[in-house]
């Protein structure tokens, strides 16, 4: 008997499927899956049901049934997607779908092929599987696989309602997060292991692209009040089975079973691996199961760093510490999502480190040894300019927790974005990614850190095999569009990259002011307004949305206007960014002590103390700030202080080996009284390809020194010329549809 569906032949006795004629390698376990499943093509077949007919007897995890149809389906050139084949439906199983014809004549029995694990090859799944192969052999990578190492793919869920993927999702994590604690053994992140959710990649594979030797799956299937957990330890190398179980339990009981399906990984580890386990590989820190599904489900969210995912998470972490004040997790990353929307944009920034120090201030008293409060407490302080401090919090996150590359991380982080060392932040970041390969938040830092050395192709490689790979994380395309407009002057492509991540996260607020800054370079102020009044909206009230109302207004030649938001700034304003953006951050600052000089300082002490000091503390971060002091200093008629900022500043500015640093030494020189060494130093920059608030030059009274020099006369008619050609540039992508229009305000405020 034969059985035929479209292109494909499939018989049960000779144990061979072809197709038109050509034999299709399938492994035994796969060949019977299909032919059970066609053989009982009129209804669905449950997973118990295919569990109990084929591996009768066998201790095997729903999930690997769950691998062996999707092998199935794509031994038929079906895919998960279309299911044109093979269908599952949660709740009931799978059923053979396809239209079927039967055939008596046996066809000629072919050799049975060697057993073999395959990659899919069809749809969606093949290019990203594709691409991620391509993205790590392109990749450093170490030079043996480690046998102490594991990964933990993301449990199956098994429950018959999608709504709870959450749950399983977050029992991996939990699992993830209790085997780190074992000294010795080096654990793959969460999200590096859950990019092959959902994806039909053979262990080995898997295991090499991780760069592990060993592989915890397994499923979770919750009914009700219980939770029945499967999970293996298999071989990465060559699907040796090392541990099972299953564990069939009340929901309650949920802690106890991670900590003792961590422990019997510990013993299964011990035995093979030889080494021998010191310390509590889990501990439970509360009673609320309630809680408990809070915080993974924020958990879910706050992997996806965007305004509106984050503040999603911040709500869940919210609700589980309502339901225990005394969950520490919880604490932690309360205060991690608060720190995210910092740094997507969101204000008031003031309240969200007060919120977050207050979170982590309760965690300590109750946990003092938890090292990843620790390491976020080093994440708060670098908006507190306090870098030793940052240091301190960091190297104790380190010695609490040796194994977890994170906090070394996090200090790469500061040494390019706010230090001024950016190749060191290179090295630092290396290692943590050869760890953690598909951490995407750390990989963007990479490429910006790469950026910022003067690597700036090899930062957009790595921004697009990130795309290659997730084309859904939006702040990838953000930073693609900071590599054309800051980094090589090409403001059009910036623009296009900038509208497709707004287009992805409609709510993020330093996306709109952006490119409303972007337009004004270009000289297109009605386009412009547009972005300003986005940014407005998501910013409700913040510094940033009147930040680019200030400069939309000094632009147009409105100085009572812009006076009037530079007070209202003095008051809002909570951070700037980093030093190396000058002119953009302090234009009205320096338009505050025109006018409000009392006011000024008041701003200059609560967000730069240090520069106040009897001597002063200038660094990469705040050298921009210390030149706008200068100007204020001047005018007091306290040159020497001034001399001493500026002096300062310029030492800042040659000793760091960032090359990008917009004409700030420009502005240091002349007001030195050094104009020839201020032109140079401009002339320097524009031949560089530096554009960005290129007109401040043209209207802050600070350069009117320059104003009337045939040089810089030269070098504002040049730039304006490049300006109108790429304004046109911007206009032909619009004409194309290369470029979409800008969104109206109205679409995305319900």
């Amino acid at each position: 008997m034969r059985f035929v569906f479209g292109d494909y032949e499939l018989e049960p006795e000779a144990r061979t499927l072809e197709r038109q004629g050509r034999r299709i390698p399938v492994e035994p376990k796969i060949f019977d899956v299909l032919t059970y499943l066609i053989e009982h093509r009129e209804r669905f077949v449950s997973p118990d049901e295919l569990l109990d007919a084929l591996w009768s007897g066998a201790h095997v995890t729903p999930a690997a049934v769950s691998r062996a149809v999707q092998k199935a389906r794509q031994a038929v050139g079906d895919d998960g997607e279309h299911q044109m084949v093979l269908r599952t439906e949660y709740g009931h199983g799978f059923r053979f779908v396809a239209e079927v014809s039967v055939a008596s004549e046996a066809a000629p029995q072919a050799p049975i092929g060697f057993r073999t694990r395959r990659i899919a090859a069809t749809g969606v799944a093949a290019l990203l599987l594709v691409a991620v192969v391509a993205w790590f052999l392109n990749r450093p990578t170490a030079d043996a696989t480690p046998a102490r190492s594991i990964a933990v793919l993301p449990f199956v869920n098994l429950s018959g309602d999608p709504g709870q993927e959450y749950f399983s999702d977050g029992i991996t994590e939990e699992l993830v997060n209790t085997l780190t604690a074992i000294e010795g053994l080096r654990v793959v992140g969460r999200t590096s292991s859950f990019f092959f959710k959902g994806k039909d990649v053979d262990l080995r594979t898997i295991g090499e692209t991780l760069g592990v030797s060993n592989i915890l799956e397994g499923s979770v299937r919750r009914s009700g009040d219980r939770v029945r957990i499967t999970a293996q330890l298999v071989s990465a190398a060559d699907g040796f089975h090392l541990w099972s179980n299953s564990y069939d339990r009340e929901l309650a009981d949920i802690f106890e079973i991670q900590e003792e399906i961590a422990g019997a990984i510990a013993d299964a580890l011990e035995v093979e691996l030889g080494f021998e386990i010191t310390q509590s590989v889990a501990r439970q820190t509360t009673d609320s199961l309630d809680a408990h599904r809070w915080l993974l489900r924020g958990r879910s969210f706050s992997y996806f760093y965007d305004v509106t995912n984050t503040k999603k998470a911040l709500n869940a972490f919210e609700k589980a510490i309502e339901l225990d004040p005394q969950y520490v997790p919880a604490l932690v990353d309360s205060a991690q999502a608060n720190l995210s929307l910092v740094d997507l944009g969101l204000g008031p920034v003031d309240d969200r480190l007060r919120e977050a120090e207050r979170r982590l201030d309760a965690a300590q008293t109750l946990d003092p040894d938890h090292g990843h409060l620790h390491a976020t407490r080093g994440r708060l302080r670098i908006y507190r300019n306090d870098w030793a401090g940052v240091e301190e919090a960091l190297q104790k996150a380190v010695e609490l927790d040796p194994g977890n590359l994170y906090s070394q991380a996090l200090w790469g982080t500061v040494l390019y974005a706010n230090l001024g060392r950016p190749q060191e932040a290179v090295d630092l970041l290396q290692p943590f990614l050869r760890a953690h390969p598909l951490e995407w938040n750390f990989a963007i830092y990479y490429a910006e850190a790469l950026a910022h050395a003067g690597r700036v192709e090899e930062a957009e490689g790595e921004l697009r095999r990130i795309l290659e790979i997730d084309p859904a994380f939006s702040i990838s395309y953000y930073y693609l569009g900071i590599l054309d407009a800051f980094f090589r002057n090409q403001l059009a492509p910036g623009l296009r990259w900038w509208v497709t991540a707004f287009d992805r996260d409609p709510e993020s607020v330093w996306l709109p002011v952006d490119a409303a800054r972007l337009l004004l370079n270009l000289g297109d102020a009605a386009s412009a307004e547009r972005w300003v009044e986005f940014a407005e909206r998501n910013d409700a009230g913040g510094y940033l949305g009147d930040h680019a109302r200030f400069f939309l207004t000094l632009y147009r030649g409105n100085e009572a206007a812009a006076e009037s938001i530079s007070r209202r700034l003095a008051e809002t304003v909570q951070r700037t960014a980093e030093g190396y953006q000058y002119l953009r951050d302090f234009a009205w600052l320096r338009q505050l002590q025109r006018t409000a000089p009392d006011l000024a300082m008041q701003v200059y002490g609560r967000l730069y103390p240090e520069l106040l000091q009897d001597e002063p503390r200038v660094d990469a971060w705040n050298h921009a700030a210390a030149i706008s002091l200068a100007d204020g200093m001047r005018r007091s008629g306290d040159a020497a202080t001034a001399d001493s900022l500026l002096e300062k500043s310029l030492s800042v500015i040659m000793e760091t080996t960032d090359p990008y640093y917009p004409p700030a030494s420009a502005t240091a020189y002349l007001l030195k009284g050094e104009r020839g060494r201020a032109l140079t130093a401009l002339r320097e920059a524009v031949d560089a390809g530096w554009r960005w608030d290129w007109w401040l030059l043209e209207r802050e009274p600070i350069y009117e020194p320059l104003w009337d020099h045939p040089e810089f006369q030269a070098m504002m008619a040049e730039i304006k010329a490049d300006m109108a050609a790429q304004l046109e540039r911007v206009r032909e992508m619009e004409r194309n549809g290369e470029l979409e229009p800008i969104p109206e305000i109205s679409a995305t405020t319900q």
